[in-house]
């Protein structure tokens, strides 16, 4: 009789997830595959935005306040900097780093090197405030 009881309640069980499982498993499958991507994407984020950092507090450092001390701090140089930021957050991340961050991002080239330039200038942006 208890083996009877069992058996029912088997056979209920996986009928019931039978029906719930084609409906719940691509839902779950979606979530699963979006959480992954939102890591992905706040991974990548992350390594951009300590790689400007560092690049941004280097240049700083090392050109821009000679070049500043010695009162030859003009636009032209400063587009050169920039550019030199630009180059090496670029070579920080590597030829593989630059285009899984485009996939990931769903970005081309162009876009990505925008990105990479307004991050630049939000990270150089408390230097040129007034002290």
């Amino acid at each position: 009789m208890l083996n009877q009881i069992v058996l029912v309640l088997i056979i209920a069980v996986l009928t019931i997830l039978g029906i719930l499982v084609p409906v719940f498993f691509p839902k779950l499958t979606a979530l699963i595959k979006a959480k992954i991507q939102n890591d992905k994407v706040a991974g990548i984020m992350a390594r951009l935005l300590e790689f400007v950092a560092k690049v941004v507090l280097e240049l700083d450092q090392t050109i821009v306040d000679k070049l500043k001390k010695d009162g030859k701090w003009n636009a032209d140089e400063a587009k050169k900097v920039k550019q030199m930021a630009l180059d090496k957050v670029m070579s920080y991340l590597g030829a593989a780093g630059v285009h899984e961050a485009m996939v990931i991002l769903g970005i081309d080239n162009k876009t990505f090197e925008q990105l990479i330039s307004t991050l630049i200038e939000a990270e150089v942006r408390p230097n040129k405030l007034p002290a």
